[in-house]
């Protein structure tokens, strides 16, 4: 498999505007766009990056379960 390398800035991605669109995809990798959009999905990392035009313009996130919190604990 042959890693694609990504060029888009993840700070202009609003992830706040993807949240709700996350839940069918627990445990998924999903292609965000930088304008904010969820363009393509897979249960890999390389079948998700197959399914995308241009990976120079998508970041891929793999999408933990959403019951959980990913902040760590104070100690």
């Amino acid at each position: 498999m042959t890693i694609k390398h990504f060029m888009i800035d993840p700070n202009r991605i609003d992830l706040s505007k993807v949240m709700q669109d996350l839940r069918p995809f627990e445990g998924q990798w999903v292609a965000i766009s930088e304008k904010s959009h969820i363009v393509a999905n897979g249960t890999t990392y390389g079948e998700t990056v197959s399914k995308v035009s241009r990976a120079d313009e998508v970041i891929l996130l793999k999408v933990p379960p959403l019951g959980y919190s990913l902040a760590p604990l104070e100690g």
